[in-house]
């Protein structure tokens, strides 16, 4: 009798749980998907360009198809508010030049007014005004909104091309790095002869110059995009636009993970990576100052994102261990003497806390490790 009331009691304990668990997660499954900033404004560009374009194609004059048209004007849109924000204007004056001794006094910038009829009628599709001699978007916000959306491409064409996944330049990057620490060879990528231990075999060894090439080349599209030219940690609000992206997909926010594994080795010694890796910290560490000054981690955590929670305290990590490794390589030393102190490797402990355990348990151990910490007046993302 006492096994038996036991066992009901064990059961029902059991029970609650399971019903708790089941309610979360059905409540989160059915629940209507909040409407982000960022899906307003792809709707209101795409129907803005839809508009226009009908109207330029049933101008005279105009030999271009309606697809290559709304190409061109994405492009012009990007590569204007990608400008802006790298020179922090909101507008651009429209530069006089003599027709007489014009030689080299053209600039990229003159295309943004051009009256050929293909530029004129991109810059008429395109949600821009010149007044007063100035060109600008119709709204700061839609320049914000067109160089987060430059950004995002610009990652995503720099993994499409290098033929791998997100997670395959992840372990692509650990395989180099794991190789040269082994063999005490520089990570230097465009340098070094990585030989694996051992004298393996040639195909080992022209595996791993593939490897190379492969993290060279996405290096250097890396380098090109506009991911190195935008302080994004001066920008909050194109960091709020790439915030909602990440917070819709994990796609993404696992690319920029990829993105800062290459940029903290030493690809190429002509690349300067920094600004990369600014970039990526801003955006997994920065605070939002249209949400209440919550990170990352805080609207992943309110949101139960369980897995863009852990992979934002695993970049984090990865931040602060780059960050010591440069103090202390400009002559840091703690007390005077032996080496600069180092993070230790938290990754895997992280990660199968986050696995196994709930958003909560995670965030919690982060905190407890001084991984992270929780503003005061964040108490909304301190629950998923």
């Amino acid at each position: 009798m006492v096994g038996d009331e036991f066992e009901k009691e064990s059961m029902t304990q059991w029970r609650i749980k399971m019903v708790g668990v089941l309610e979360r997660a059905l409540f989160r499954t059915l629940r209507r998907q909040p409407v982000v900033r960022v899906d307003i404004y792809n709707q209101f560009v795409g129907l803005w360009l839809d508009r226009e374009i009908q109207k330029a194609i049933g101008l005279r004059g105009i030999a271009i198809a309606p697809q290559q048209l709304r190409l061109e004007a994405i492009e012009f849109t990007r590569q204007l508010s990608v400008y802006m924000a790298k020179h922090n204007r909101t507008k651009l004056p429209q530069l006089k030049h003599s027709t007489l001794f014009a030689f080299d006094a053209r600039s990229s910038l003159d295309v943004f007014f051009s009256d050929e009829p293909v530029e004129k009628a991109v810059r008429d599709t395109v949600p821009t005004r010149i007044s007063g001699g100035f060109l600008t978007f119709i709204h700061k916000t839609i320049m914000e909104h067109s160089a987060a959306m430059a950004v995002v491409d610009g990652i995503e064409a720099a993994v499409a091309a290098s033929g791998l996944s997100p997670q395959q330049l992840i372990e692509t990057a650990h395989k180099i790095t794991s190789s040269s620490s082994s063999t005490g060879v520089s990570t230097s990528l465009a340098t070094a002869e990585v030989t694996p231990a051992g004298g393996k075999d040639t195909s080992m060894r022209s595996e791993m110059r593939r490897l190379r090439s492969v993290l060279v080349s996405f290096a250097h599209s890396i380098a090109r995009s506009p991911l190195c030219e935008i302080e994004l940690d001066a920008e909050p609000a194109i960091c709020d636009f790439i915030t909602d992206l990440m917070l819709k997909s994990t796609s993404f926010a696992t690319s920029l993970r990829a993105v800062l594994e290459v940029a903290r080795m030493e690809v190429d010694e002509e690349l300067d990576l920094e600004v990369v890796q600014d970039n990526v910290k801003a955006l997994f560490g920065g605070k939002l100052p249209r949400r209440k000054n919550r990170t990352l981690l805080h609207e992943a955590a309110q949101d139960g994102a369980e897995r863009l929670v852990e992979l934002t305290m695993v970049v984090m990590a990865k931040v602060a261990e780059s960050s010591m490794v440069v103090h202390g390589g400009e002559g840091g030393r703690s007390g005077g003497e032996g080496e600069a102190p180092r993070l230790k490797q938290t990754e895997s402990t992280v990660s199968s806390h986050a696995k196994r355990g709930s958003v909560i348990a995670a965030s919690a151990e982060a905190v407890k490790g001084g991984l992270v910490s929780w503003d005061g007046q964040d108490d909304e993302g301190k629950t998923a």
